[in-house]
Order: C-alpha cells, then structure tokens, then sequence
C-alpha cells in the first residue's frame, strides 16, 4: 500500500496530506506545474517527497525518499500525522476584530466555537484605525466611536504540535464565523474592500467629534485578548433579541441603536453544524460568494455577480451531456436553476414578486458588458438601476437564510 493510500485509508483530508509533508519537511518548492517538492533529495538523511497533482488539480500521487522506503516508517508517518490531526493537545482562542454600522453591546457565544463581545471602553486606537494619529494628538486611551463600530470575534479551535495545521484552523474558523454573521445579521457588518484604503471615521478629540481617514487595522487591548484554553466569565449582558412585529430579515435597521440578534439565531446556526458534509462544504462556499458581494456593496451593482454565485454554488452542476440532434444541453442551465432556487425558498409579497426575475439578468449584463453605469456613461445613468444591489443582498440573504433554518434543502 503507498503512504497516500495509507494516509487516506486513515482518514486525512489531502489538504492535511500536503501540510503533513510540508510541516515534516520545513517547506515546499514548486517544482513544475503539477508537483511539488518537500525536503531535499540530495541529502537521503533529510526528509524527501514530491506530491503529484493531475490535470484537475486532485492530488493523485506521492514519491518519497529513503526516509519513508520502509513500511514501518510510513506506519509512523501515519501514526503521528493523526495524532497531529486528531489527537487532544488543548485548545487555543483567537481573534479578529470586525466592525459594524450599529454598535455591539453585549456578548453573544455559540457553544465553545465562537463568541462576540465589545471592545473595553480603553480601547487602543489601532495603529492601522487611527489614520493619521500622530498628526492629530489623540491618546492612546480615547474611545474609537465610530461608525465603524469595532467589536470582537473570537473563535475556539484545537492545537496541533503542527504549527501549520493549527493556523489553518484558526483562519478557517474565523473567516467561517465572520461569513455567517455576515449573513444571519443583516446590514449591520461593514466589510471594507481592501483594508489598505482609509475611510471617514468619527474619533474624539477633547470631547468633541471629529471626523478622520482610518484604516480598518483596529488592534484589541492586550487586557480583552483571551489566553487559556476556554471563554472567561464575561461581566456584561447578552446582545438583545429583536422584539418589533416586523420580521427580522425584513427590518431595515434605520432607527436601531445597536445590534440586535434574531430570536432563532442558535437554531441557525445549529442548522448550518448539522448540514450534510457535501452540503456543508458547499453552503462554505456560498457563505464566501455572499460576503464578497458585501465587500462590493454599493460598488457599481458588481456585488450582483458575487451575491448571484452563493445561490449558484448551492445549485447541482451540469452535467455536460448534450442532446445529439438539437446538441442543446440535457440539464436545466444555470438561469432556470437559480430561479426555481428562489422561487423555493423566497416567498414575497405579490406586488414585488417580480423583482426577484431581474437579478440574473442583471448578473447577464454586468459579465457580458452590457450594463452601462456611471462608470461608463454619465453620472445619471445610474438612476434606472438604483437599488439593484439592495434588492440582491435581500432577497439573496433570505433565501440562503430559509434554505438553511427551514431544512428545505432536503
């Protein structure tokens, strides 16, 4: 049996396969177009492998050196890549800090995965968030009041004695648990496109509210960074629930003072823990599509295309069997399945159902060139297609939200 074999009789993801070899190895070189190096084969003493990927990028063969000749050695290569993977070495917490339009204040923890809580009142003001700190003489103690509003996400995941398997985990679950806020509370996070261009922030100075460019760079106070292998106690309240008559996807958040969570916000989340592994891993995809529409929101209607492309990674592919007189494709193509999508799992009112029709035909317009917008035209050129953009967030969200609570993908 060859050690890829053994490895994925064993159970390990070939993501895992590939950071095995390159943790062992200490690195990689990219030695032609489908293979890469680990180690060197100069030395035999020194740990040796090329990993083989085929035509579609699938990792199909392993060459090892004389370090993993033997059957033994490549039982204990076995051996400890699981004890890397799945063995109990603790946990450790991380965070990230993200902003919003509303700000948080209070926490809200979902098992001992995740949890979001408010920046202390001392906060730093971040390096990167104080745009020109130096030139206005801010302290360093002065409360960021934004909008953006900073808040904190921390994420709970397990150490590894390997350094690249643990930080892989720690990446995946905090782009995994900012995706789904970003879907499960609408517009309320505020996601820059590139976080090397500063925005319009409202900072205080000597108690009166200025406005400053700030980057997105907001660093926690070294007191609300967690360092044991659990959440602390927090001495603060849970983030309300909201409680007004309108549906909550449905609210447009105007008047709110602060950020509220749905009432089914745990069975949301839950609903997405116990998805079908394929299914789960497609609804990850979705989550990015969706939340790389948010980057673009606003962005001359592009978030369109992205915000279209999380139903599509929800659709079943084509297959590309085609009829041999008409040579027409045999499967419905991506236009009917996106919307029988909707129209399963977006209910609306008669008067604007229509609008959900418009989406991907805008969609259309924008890949092949043929939606015209101020960029291009005139700046009222633009006005025909207001609140596109609006609408495709919304009705999109919803529709990922009731595929995912209502089990509807069954």
């Amino acid at each position: 049996m060859t050690i890829l074999e053994q490895l994925r009789k064993a159970g390990i993801s070939d993501k895992n396969i590939i950071n095995t070899f390159m943790f062992k190895a200490g690195g990689y070189s990219n030695n032609e177009k489908h293979s890469y190096t680990f180690g060197s084969s100069k030395n035999p003493e020194i740990f040796w492998g090329e990993i083989h990927f085929n035509g579609k990028g699938k990792l199909h063969k392993i060459v090892t050196g004389n370090l993993l000749a033997s059957e033994k050695s490549k039982l204990d290569f076995v051996k400890n890549a699981l004890s890397d993977i799945k063995g109990n070495h603790g946990y450790t917490i991380q965070h990230r800090i993200l902003f919003s339009r509303r700000p948080l204040k209070g926490k809200f923890q979902w098992k001992d995965d995740f949890r979001i809580k408010p920046c202390i009142n001392t906060s730093q003001i971040g390096k990167g968030l104080a745009y020109g700190v130096d030139n206005i003489h801010l302290k360093d103690t002065e409360k960021h009041l934004g909008p953006p509003y900073p808040f904190i996400l921390e994420v709970r995941t397990k150490k590894s004695p390997n350094y690249i398997i643990e930080h892989n985990r720690i990446f995946e679950a905090l782009d995994l648990y900012e995706w789904l806020l970003g879907l499960l509370i609408p517009h309320l996070l505020s996601y820059p496109l590139n976080n090397n261009y500063p925005k319009w922030v409202v900072l205080q100075k000597d108690g009166n509210l200025e406005y400053h460019l700030a980057k997105e760079g907001f660093s926690a106070h070294e007191s609300e960074i967690e360092s044991s292998d659990d959440f602390s106690a927090l001495d603060i309240p849970n983030v309300p629930r909201y409680s007004g008559n309108e549906d909550y996807y449905n609210h447009l958040w105007i008047h709110s003072s602060e950020i509220e969570l749905p009432v089914e916000m745990e069975h949301n989340l839950n609903s997405f823990d116990n998805l079908p592994t394929e299914l789960k891993e497609n609804f990850k995809r979705s989550l990015y599509w969706f939340n790389t529409g948010l980057k673009l929101y606003n962005n001359n209607q592009l978030s369109v295309i992205p915000f279209v492309t999380a139903i599509e990674s929800l659709n079943p592919k084509p297959s590309e069997q085609c009829c041999p007189d008409c040579k027409r494709p045999l499967d419905d193509g991506p236009t009917k399945l996106f919307r029988e999508f909707l129209n399963k799992h977006l209910l609306l009112p008669k008067d604007i159902d229509n609008l959900k029709n418009n989406i991907y035909k805008l969609r259309s317009d924008m890949v092949h060139g043929n939606f015209a917008t101020a960029a291009d035209q005139n700046f009222h050129s633009i006005g025909k297609f207001e609140h596109h953009d609006f609408i495709a967030e919304n009705f999109i969200r919803r529709a990922l939200v009731n595929y995912l609570c209502t089990g509807s993908y069954e």
